[in-house]
């Protein structure tokens, strides 16, 4: 697994925030100490694009594996209903969470997918939920 992650040019830290792994187990795991589980194994495997790998595993929630775990910046401003310019602004100050890969931002399926659903038992809307976006005045489609 970490010779799969060296070769790609991937960090650690990078990998385990694409899988939605805590970096301290994905080191254990590379090290032979912890094994992932299916679910753990199967996101690693689209993260460090090991096809053969991928294919022969089960379904990630309910999902084809198929379905990127990263987006680019312009794919999550799309889904999010925003500007590129404003995707990437916000990307920058943090409230979109990404990754930086090589020379380019990635944002992780699971903190898009947050972001989409806003906080959990609150009636306040994440700041770029899809109602909260169409509710904003000058917004075109709103």
């Amino acid at each position: 697994m970490r010779g799969a992650r060296v070769a790609r040019g991937l960090g650690l830290n990078e990998v385990a925030k694409l899988a939605d792994i805590d970096a301290a187990h994905l080191s254990r795991i590379e090290r032979g100490i912890a094994r992932p589980s299916v679910d753990a194994l199967a996101r690693l495997a689209l993260v460090l694009e090991l096809r053969e790998m991928s294919k022969d595993l089960p379904l990630h929630e309910g999902r084809p594996m198929t379905e990127p775990l990263v987006y680019t910046v312009e794919q999550a401003a799309e889904l999010l209903a925003i500007g590129r310019t404003a995707a990437y602004e916000a990307a920058r100050r943090g409230e979109i969470p990404s990754v930086r890969i090589g020379r380019s931002l990635r944002v992780p399926r699971h903190a898009l997918e947050q972001l989409l659903a806003g906080p959990q038992n609150d009636e306040r809307r994440a700041p770029y939920s899809r109602r909260c976006v169409q509710d904003r005045p000058g917004r075109a489609d709103a």
